[in-house]
């Protein structure tokens, strides 16, 4: 039995070059495309970040106006059981 001789099948070099140069820019544009979403996800996390500290503030200033606010109805409550004992010693 003979052997027959395989034959090569030669790319041309610029279709080698075209592919190699595509593949390239698909992986430097998948590169790209990840630091661009990286970027954004820092910006979406530094304005959380922001409204959190906003947010923490909001809720600060709202105790305390909830203190001041408990602490003047003990006045008032004091201011009325004081005007209820005057009312009550002019009226016996």
């Amino acid at each position: 039995m003979a052997v027959k001789p395989q034959t090569v099948v030669s790319v041309p070099s610029t279709l080698q070059s075209s592919v190699q140069i595509g593949t390239l820019c698909m992986i430097s544009l998948g590169v790209l495309m990840m630091a661009v979403d990286l970027g954004r996800k820092d910006e979406t996390l530094r304005r959380i970040q922001i409204d959190t500290s906003e947010l923490k503030t909001i809720c600060s200033d709202l105790v305390k106006s909830q203190v001041r606010a408990v602490a003047n109805n003990e006045n008032i409550v004091k201011e009325l059981a004081m005007l209820a004992s005057r009312l009550d010693k002019i009226t016996k």
